[in-house]
């Protein structure tokens, strides 16, 4: 802006010149500072008048003749709760200056980070707080964060740490392999694996791949309390906040009913046999499933997986298993605003997956990065009718 003062409107300049002047420093020019502080305060204020909070601080900061011309209007005027956008675009800019510091939504200022580099992730019945935060036990206003699967979640703060690592440096927040945990559910049979990966467009993606042993011949009343917890009726697996929605919840549900039940007649055990523990889905549970609404796949498959706890020689060391593998794509982690974490989250209903993500699915863009064999099941729609009953409909238990 102070160079624009500087540049005379009559030199016939060529634009390649122009440009190549303007890169350069010249001390012979005139200071632009002066200019600037020939107008009165009063004029520069009314010239704020005619601008957004956000632009009127930021010309604030450009200079201290802007500051003392300006005033601490523009703070006050950030401070109002109706700018509270124009406060998050003014202040999260300044990330990549503030190695040491970590951006707090529920107080909407920077805190000193206490444990900068060692950061980890934590069951959520464990206070993990990442910097001192008047509001760190206030439940009245939680920081943000996603629900991973029963009696876990994952902060945005983490998230944002290992977007600021790839993009400012290690010293500005933790790598994003750290974040990788293999855990057990306390309350059920459950096993749970999450891994991470950022994508070179800045993108955070989550992988989150749910186990457990099943049996063929289990009633719907088995099949609930082996999908739902007790606790909420959310189910053990990993899902975004649309799971209700549409016919995810059917999916697990019907690869269970494929599992043959041995010994009911000759060609069903005839088959049981041939099929050597390899269990064949139809074309309403094998395709993989992404939902309309946030950038999220899901993938459900039944394998014969070693159970380690029976004995080494035992027959039943080999077992049917339930495997459901969610990608998600969490977006660039700069605010809880993004519209991949808002969509994910539940919190935005303007995203579109389908037009978003294009052809190139999530799941192949997370797995491409780690070994060249990607999920080669066609993509279908979780909501096929565009359903939105929620908790008013029951289909989904």
């Amino acid at each position: 802006m102070m160079h624009a003062f500087t540049y005379e409107e009559n030199a016939h300049v060529s634009t390649e010149e122009f440009t190549r002047q303007d890169l350069e420093y010249d001390p012979n020019l005139p200071d632009g500072t002066a200019t600037l502080a020939s107008a009165s305060p009063e004029i520069w204020h009314s010239i704020s008048d005619f601008l957004s909070p956000l632009d009127t601080a930021n010309l604030s900061i450009t200079c201290r003749t802007m500051y003392h011309r300006l005033g601490e209007t523009p703070y006050h005027l950030l401070n109002r709760p109706e700018n509270l956008g124009d406060r998050l675009n003014f202040l999260l800019p300044m990330s990549s200056k503030l190695p040491y510091h970590l951006f707090c939504f529920p107080c909407c200022r920077y805190h000193l980070r206490t444990n900068p580099g060692y950061e980890t992730i934590k069951p959520t019945n464990v206070l993990n707080p990442f910097y001192n935060c008047p509001n760190s036990t206030n439940i009245l206003i939680p920081p943000p964060r996603l629900r991973i699967s029963e009696g876990r979640a994952l902060p945005f703060s983490l998230v944002q740490l290992s977007a600021r690592n790839f993009t400012d440096g290690p010293e500005h927040g933790i790598a994003v392999h750290t974040l990788a945990r293999r855990w057990n559910d306390p309350y059920s049979e459950w096993t749970h694996q999450s891994q991470y990966h950022i994508h070179s467009n800045g993108h955070v993606l989550m992988r989150i791949k749910s186990q457990v042993f099943v049996h063929a011949g289990m009633t719907p009343a088995a099949m609930r309390l082996l999908l739902y917890s007790r606790g909420d009726y959310t189910p053990y697996f990993s899902v975004c906040a649309h799971w209700r929605d549409g016919i995810l919840t059917s999916i697990p549900k019907c690869a269970l009913s494929h599992i043959p039940v041995r010994g009911v007649n000759a060609l069903t055990q005839f088959r049981a046999q041939k099929a050597i523990g390899v269990v064949g889905l139809c074309g309403e549970c094998r395709p993989m499933r992404r939902c309309p609404e946030c950038p999220t796949e899901y993938l459900f498959e039944l394998k014969l997986v070693e159970d380690k706890a029976e004995e080494r020689n035992s027959p039943s060391r080999f077992k049917q298993a339930l495997i459901v593998t969610r990608w998600s794509d969490l977006g660039p982690a700069r605010s809880p605003a993004d519209k991949e974490w808002a969509a994910i989250v539940g919190e935005s209903e303007e995203y579109d997956s389908f037009v978003e993500i294009g052809r190139r699915a999530v799941s192949g863009i997370f797995e491409s990065a780690f070994s060249d064999a990607t999920p080669g099941q066609r993509i279908l729609s979780m909501n096929p009718k565009g359903t939105k009953k929620g908790e008013e409909g029951n289909a989904w238990y």
